[in-house]
């Protein structure tokens, strides 16, 4: 290693001058070296790596040449909670056993929250108003509130989970919150942790964490529960639910039986083995039919859905997804009408660990598909009318400047000023009205994006040229920074334009003072675009949703909503990607793109 950043040294120590294999606790240099792959291959490579800390790590090397040399530049995420969490997710929904699967999930939450005691409580059944302590995992001999232990609901850390319907911190037990934190000081735990466990809107239970130091919890803890704990609910009202069924066979098929949607349960051959009797409904086709040909389920698919069907059913046999949610495709009728369906898929086990069937539930959204149709064609049948009256306004406000052009030259400078507000807001009505239509198209498929050389550096200056004039109205820098050549890309010009103007133009409306700037960088196979701002930026919540349609930071604007939804659809459909970066409000927003370079182009 030749260089480490201040932050690296504080968490990792000093490791200038080492061989970079000693970092990630290896005696002898890394099989399938990312640092050695990224300098042959000239392209950034990525690859999860174990550190010295035993946490996990994402290690994406970028190569640079510097001095007749490649060396390479590496970025070190931790990843140990994401990786945790989809852990957590694969073992709830590998198991219907909930003593197993908790049992797992200590193993892996030790990793990221440091505990003596964890424990999971729910509402017994069996007695109204008392709480049972369900699974206990502990690291020391004495114990007051022992698995199996029943103690009433009221004065309990569950019944405040109930009111708050939120985390609960206990920094310090020996001022206590609730009865059961004098119970449990006996035991030597100082601070506690719960989480609420909550099942279609009701609490059912708590996963609880204890520690035998004061103030050992913190909020953050919850960003991780957060994605667990509805899962893990259900695993809990799952247990109990199949844990009736068991009990009486006859009460679970009068339940299947009863079951509005489709459920069945398929082995990987393709036979079936429970059909509920609403497939009659949604099929045409009686369930002796689906057992006498298992074949028949896949014959009925249309053919365009038949392979992405067959793609993510196959991730889920093979143990790669814990689970597949939301898969929408058609199949034809026995009467030759078209059916949608959407299929929640989930992997069952047996005690090997093997997946024997997959349990599925189809739900017939027919009709919810005609209705999002019918909201298509609308929006596309408003833009169009829209275009028709704004063409006419604008024609009418040209018109209108050479009549004040010929008329006195005292009023003359405020009419002009009032024809510029009217043509500038005209121009943003127009402007939203063809983002609408253009994300219309793209979303539809109907328009396919041209493959043609385009000169990337002229698209960018033409756009910096076009918003000069909105900029100089507000007072704001355009600062630019541009490479002297840029590689060429393979791609339509028309629509990267627009793509870049939406991105200025978002900048600028959201910025007051300061400066917008536009960079861009040649990066191995790639170009990136950079549109930064001093403006009112945006919550760090807000940056996963900034790009989905009609959302806004602040309703105080006038707009669609859909600039930089429609930005996303055209560089992703150009092979790029899009990202957003803001510390928060008032502190700025950043956008991210890159474009890839033609291939031609970059040979040479």
């Amino acid at each position: 290693m030749e260089y480490e950043d201040p932050l690296f040294q504080e968490r990792f120590g000093n490791n200038i001058g080492k061989p970079c294999y000693k970092f990630w606790r290896r005696r002898s240099p890394c099989k399938g070296c990312v640092s050695e792959k990224a300098r042959k291959s000239k392209k950034p490579e990525s690859k999860e790596e174990t550190a010295r800390d035993g946490k996990t790590y994402l290690m994406t090397s970028i190569p640079i040449r510097r001095n007749g040399r490649w060396s390479t530049v590496e970025i070190i995420k931790d990843v140990t909670e994401a990786k945790v969490g989809l852990d957590i997710l694969q073992i709830i929904a590998s198991s219907l056993d909930i003593r197993r699967v908790y049992n797992l999930i200590s193993l892996e939450l030790k990793k990221v929250i440091e505990f003596d005691r964890m424990s999971m409580t729910v509402l017994d059944e069996m007695g109204e108003g008392t709480v049972e302590t369900f699974v206990l995992t502990k690291g020391y001999r004495h114990t007051e509130l022992k698995e199996g232990t029943h103690y009433p609901l009221s004065g309990s850390l569950l019944e405040k989970l109930m009111h708050t319907r939120a985390p609960v911190l206990v920094d310090d037990t020996l001022t206590p919150v609730v009865e059961t934190d004098r119970v449990l000081l006996r035991e030597g735990i100082r601070s506690r942790f719960s989480f609420p466990l909550e099942y279609k809107g009701q609490i059912i239970g708590s996963l609880n964490f204890g520690s035998k130091r004061p103030g050992s919890f913190k909020e953050s803890h919850a960003r991780l529960l957060n994605h667990i704990a509805p899962q893990l609910a259900i695993a809990v009202e799952n247990t109990r639910l199949f844990r009736k069924i068991k009990d009486s066979e006859e009460r679970y098929r009068t339940l299947v039986d009863s079951f509005p949607h489709l459920f069945f349960t398929r082995k990987k051959e393709g036979a079936f083995s429970l059909l509920s009797p609403s497939v009659k409904t949604i099929t045409g086709y009686r369930p002796q039919e689906f057992y006498a040909c298992s074949t028949l389920m896949d014959s009925l698919i249309y053919p365009e859905d038949a392979g992405r069907v067959k793609a993510e059913l196959a991730v889920v046999w093979d143990g790669s997804s814990p689970s597949s949610r939301n898969l929408e495709y058609r199949i034809s009728h026995k009467e030759g009408r078209t059916v949608w369906l959407s299929q929640d898929s989930y992997p069952v086990r047996d005690p090997r660990g093997k997946i024997v069937c997959l349990e599925c539930l189809c739900r017939d959204i027919t009709e919810a598909k005609k209705i999002e149709e019918v909201k298509d064609n609308l929006m596309r049948d408003v833009t169009h009318e829209l275009k028709t009256p704004l063409a006419k306004m604008e024609m009418t406000l040209q018109l209108f400047e050479r009549v004040l052009t010929e008329g006195r030259e005292t009023d003359g400078e405020k009419r002009r000023q009032i024809y510029h507000t009217l043509f500038n807001n005209l121009y943003r009505l127009k402007h939203s009205v063809q983002n609408i239509l253009d994300l219309s198209s793209l979303e539809s498929g109907h328009v396919k994006l041209k493959k043609e050389d385009v000169a990337l550096k002229e698209v960018l200056t033409s756009a910096i040229r076009e918003v000069e004039e909105e900029a100089g109205q507000k007072a704001l820098k355009l600062l630019v920074s541009l490479p002297e050549e840029i590689p060429p890309l393979l791609g339509d010009r028309e629509k990267l334009s627009h793509a870049v103007m939406n991105l200025l133009d978002n900048s600028i409306k959201y910025t007051d003072k300061g400066a917008v700037t536009i960079s861009a960088r040649v990066l191995p196979g790639q170009v990136e675009v950079t549109v930064s701002d001093t403006g009112r930026g945006m919550e760090k919540a807000l940056l996963d949703r900034v790009f989905e349609r009609f959302v806004q930071e602040s309703p105080a604007f006038v707009g669609s909503g859909i600039g930089l939804s429609l930005c996303k659809k055209i560089l992703e459909g150009h092979g790029g990607k899009i990202w957003a970066e803001s510390e928060g409000k008032n502190k700025g927003a950043i956008f991210h793109f890159t474009l890839p370079v033609a291939a031609s182009k970059e040979k040479n």
